[in-house]
């Protein structure tokens, strides 16, 4: 689905911002040239930035969910509010009916 012409593929801003504290925290894989690597190379495949926004963050706030991962809350609002799918492994994400998701 990522590689067809017809899709639309964004990449939220929370994202990154998962990533950067992670490379800042030094406690993983992950290292701010990792990171600037993402930010180069996401643009060039054809990804677009989805940037967080006021009412994503009150749809996260008041989800109905067991999950309290602010990352997870945020990506969850920014599919609901923008009518997005997921595109991910992360179990998690399929107890929200509010959202489709892709691959799990």
């Amino acid at each position: 689905m990522i590689t067809r012409g017809d899709c639309n593929v964004f990449w939220s801003a929370i994202s990154m911002y998962e990533l950067w504290q992670k490379a800042a925290k030094g406690d993983h894989d992950i290292t701010p040239e990792f990171v600037e690597s993402i930010l180069h190379h996401l643009p060039a495949y054809g990804f677009k930035m989805l940037p967080v926004h006021a009412h994503h963050t009150r749809i996260a706030a008041c989800l109905e969910w067991y999950n309290r991962d602010p990352f997870d809350r945020i990506i969850a609002a920014q599919a609901i509010v923008d009518g997005l799918q997921i595109v991910t492994a992360d179990k998690t994400l399929s107890a929200l009916d509010q959202i489709e998701l892709v691959w799990e």
